[in-house]
């Protein structure tokens, strides 16, 4: 009995994070904070777990409406659909809530612009427009930092720790008969 509730108990501090761990974002296209200068065809979010049905997405375009998705599809760990009209210079969001491979409903969101250069009279003008940003763009590469989503995962592990720790010591008194 000993041996079995210490192989339980080892186990559960081995394997809390596969076991108890929540869905998160892994990567994005477009990702967080990137300035595109053409519109995307397609928005594809990448998750570190299964995504389940129900999963869905929505791009909310500058002026708060939403934005015409088609296709939104859900394979494995990916989430993504299709844009049927370009999007117009300005900052974009994408509010996704999916149901993760744990069950549990999860929400984020992405901001992302999109900066359509006008047409030029000159030539020299666009390419120079176009070095710039290229070189501002080298300087400063967009990083995006995911928060693990492990926290909870620790507080789970130590209350079904305590759940069995709690029902192996009741059976185990009363097959001691000390309780009446």
């Amino acid at each position: 009995m000993k041996k079995t509730l210490l192989l339980l108990i080892i186990c559960l501090l081995l394997f809390p994070n596969s076991t108890f761990a929540h869905t998160s974002l892994v990567k994005s296209s477009p990702s967080e904070g990137e300035v595109l200068t053409e519109s995307p065809g397609e928005i594809v979010l990448e998750f570190n777990t299964k995504v389940e049905q129900g999963s869905q997405f929505q791009v909310i375009n500058p002026s708060g409406n939403g934005v015409a998705v088609i296709g939104i599809s859900i394979e494995d760990k990916m989430l993504s659909g299709m844009l049927p009209q370009e999007l117009q210079g300005g900052d974009y969001q994408i509010h996704w809530n999916i149901i993760g491979a744990d069950g549990h409903p999860i929400e984020g969101e992405i901001s992302f612009t999109v900066k359509i250069e006008q047409e030029k009279t000159s030539n020299e003008e666009s390419n120079q427009i176009i070095n710039k940003d290229e070189q501002s763009m080298e300087e400063d590469p967009v990083e995006v930092e995911m928060e693990p989503a492990n926290p909870p995962a620790m507080m789970s592990t130590i209350a079904i720790i305590l759940a069995i720790l709690a029902i192996v010591s009741f059976f185990y008194v009363i097959r001691k008969g000390k309780i009446q």
